[in-house]
């Protein structure tokens, strides 16, 4: 395979997209591209002040469609996630494939922010962690150096 020449080249396409177009099947394009935009929304926390990416519906085929294309309001943060109406949770999560049959709303939320890549906070997470051990080193220097708290 070549790669096409400057006249050939669409000015709205890098060298990038050419050459992944020539090398890579569209359906492998489009989950490339999804997972990409699911690595940066993990990235993100809640989605504030940087806004998730919207992750498209990819068909077996291939084809693409941009949830906006269904009527639905675009995933940019955990706060437009939260307030989807059942009937659109139940869509983005058709359209992304996920089964979610006799799932109730929070494990339908929790399924669809795992697929976008909203990463939720938990107890565990490094704060939580700091505060315990830094609790734990105090006790521990009150108890062998009682003179330092004088």
């Amino acid at each position: 395979m070549r790669l096409p020449n400057k006249s050939e080249r669409s000015p709205m396409r890098s060298t990038s997209q050419i050459a992944i177009s020539l090398y890579f099947p569209h359906a492998l394009t489009c989950s490339l591209r999804c997972v990409h935009r699911q690595i940066y929304n993990a990235d993100r926390g809640l989605g504030f002040p940087q806004q998730f990416k919207i992750i498209p519906f990819v068909s077996q085929d291939g084809t693409v469609q941009w949830p906006t294309a269904w009527g639905l309001p675009p995933l940019l943060d955990t706060r437009a996630v939260n307030n989807l109406k059942d009937s659109q949770l139940d869509q983005y999560l058709d359209g992304y494939g996920i089964k979610h049959v006799g799932l109730d709303r929070e494990l339908k939320l929790t399924k669809l922010g795992e697929y976008i890549g909203y990463i939720p906070a938990d107890s565990s997470t490094s704060h939580g962690m700091t505060f315990f051990f830094m609790l734990a080193m105090g006790c521990l220097l009150y108890f062998y150096f009682p003179q330092l708290f004088v």
